[in-house]
């Protein structure tokens, strides 16, 4: 079989639309929505603020794998650290000293943290501390605010999410980021059930000072544990993330995506009364003795004691915010890039025929092709990003908006490199309700449905079978 370097882009992408369930999200804003050549769907490599695709094209990356690259793609000493350690094995059968090292750096550096266990990825940790909360407090109830992965007891608040069971959504509970009044009636209504509170610390908003107080005050009135999901905020804001920041206590904390600069590992740490209970809950997993992700967090962590990463970071984001601004009252739209300079995120209205999911997308498409590649809706700048880079990227953002206003105006068709969907842009006899996103149950109910009728043709005998 030929390598993916030695074939057309469009080559690959179908036969990754024959093999991969999830093909469709091989583009920031979906595949089929761009012509082929204009658009990175497949990276080849990367390195500092930049990857190169499979076409040869290099794009400024504002994406960075999605949050774990905070240092840069291939940071020099996070990268010869690794090499390192390959040459002498990466998975052991043994643990390693490199785990006491690393857990060592941690309870140094995180507040409140004396003992850490490993793990892979984000989810591993947060559902490592819901378990951990459960058999500590002996209830059963979360209340969750912000994304913590893909678990069933996570994502069970979300009604277009399939295949969980009713008996676990019945177990967790959602509130707003900021809206301490939400979570105070959660714990009014389930007072005495609730094991955990489980948040973001800080989401797509600029954080209410009093937000993180208040969960504090209400888990210890309730009893229960308050758990920070530092997975993307953990060494982005401080080195000791929000808690630093703050100085709000957490009772646990869970770390991932740059504490190894972009290398598989997950962290969850908290003070030694809590972590003794966590053997008993067997959270366990196959790669916990991969040393070459533990050398890589390593040399990270030594990067982050040594350097001011996290005030580089949003030196640059408060100049990515203020430039944007600005390009935004010249340009006559009302956008804005908001939230903390470490994780800018972006809110893009539609006008006119143009939804706001055809702003996003017309807008993305545009810095695309000038070379400055960002996901909707968030910009996540790095160790590695420079001034130039930010001043570039203001530039190409001020044109993307003038063309975006032009859509408004004129209409998407001509714009967008590929087909303009009922999504992106309402005709003027389609009414706007026929074209809204279906709400969580209705999507809900239609994949249920797909589903059924899925195991019908799987379940039924086969003509051959049949004679």
């Amino acid at each position: 079989m030929p390598s993916p370097h030695d074939e057309h882009a469009s080559q690959v992408i179908e036969r990754a639309f024959r093999v991969l369930p999830d093909a469709d999200q091989l583009a920031t804003a979906g595949a089929s929505t761009h012509a082929d050549g204009t658009y990175p769907h497949l990276a080849v490599s990367a390195g500092g603020a930049r990857f190169r695709d499979i076409a040869g094209t290099d794009y400024l990356d504002w994406y960075m794998a999605g949050g774990p690259v905070v240092l840069g793609h291939q940071h020099p000493e996070v990268q010869a650290a690794a090499e390192r350690q390959l040459a002498l094995g990466a998975n052991l059968s043994l643990r390693s000293a490199l785990e006491v090292d690393v857990a060592e750096r941690l309870c140094a550096m995180v507040p409140g943290v004396e003992q850490v266990a490993f793990a892979k990825n984000g989810t591993d940790v947060t559902s490592g501390a819901v378990r951990l909360a459960r058999a500590v407090t002996g209830r059963d109830l979360v209340l969750t605010s912000g994304y913590h992965g893909f678990a069933d007891w996570s994502k069970g608040a979300d009604d277009g999410c399939v295949g969980i069971p009713d008996a676990v959504r019945s177990l967790v509970y959602e509130f707003p980021c900021n809206d301490v009044s939400a979570a105070r009636d959660l714990i009014r209504r389930h007072r005495g059930t609730v094991a955990a509170i489980v948040v973001e610390p800080i989401r797509y908003t600029r954080l209410d000072p009093d937000f993180l107080p208040g969960l504090r005050e209400l888990a210890d009135r309730e009893g229960c544990l308050l758990v920070f999901d530092e997975v993307v905020t953990g060494f982005r804001v401080a080195p000791g993330g929000v808690q630093e920041v703050t100085g709000v206590p957490a009772d646990l904390v869970c770390l991932a995506k740059g504490l190894a600069n972009g290398f598989p590992l997950a962290a969850l740490g908290g003070p030694r009364r809590l972590m003794q209970h966590l053997p008993p809950t067997h959270f366990s997993m196959t790669y916990r003795r991969d040393a070459l992700s533990l050398a890589a967090a390593d040399a990270a962590l030594s990067v982050y004691a040594d350097q001011d990463v996290a005030g580089h970071i949003a030196a640059l984001g408060e100049q990515l915010r203020s430039g944007f601004a600005a390009a935004n009252e010249r340009v006559g739209l009302d956008w804005s890039l908001d939230g903390h300079p470490a994780l800018l995120h972006m809110a893009t209205p539609g006008r006119g025929r143009v939804t706001d999911r055809g702003a996003i997308t017309l807008f993305v498409q545009c810095c695309q092709r000038a070379g400055v590649y960002i996901e909707p809706y968030r910009l996540l700048p790095s160790l590695a990003h420079t001034e130039d880079d930010v001043v570039h990227t203001l530039e190409v953002m001020e044109l993307a908006m003038r063309t975006v206003r032009t859509a408004f105006e004129s209409g998407l068709g001509g714009q967008l490199d590929g087909p303009v969907g009922d999504h992106l842009e309402t005709r003027p006899d389609q009414p706007a309700a026929l074209v809204a996103p279906a709400s969580g149950r209705s999507r809900l109910r239609r994949s249920r449905r797909v589903l059924r009728r899925a195991r019908r043709l799987v379940t039924r005998p086969s003509t051959r079978s049949r004679a």
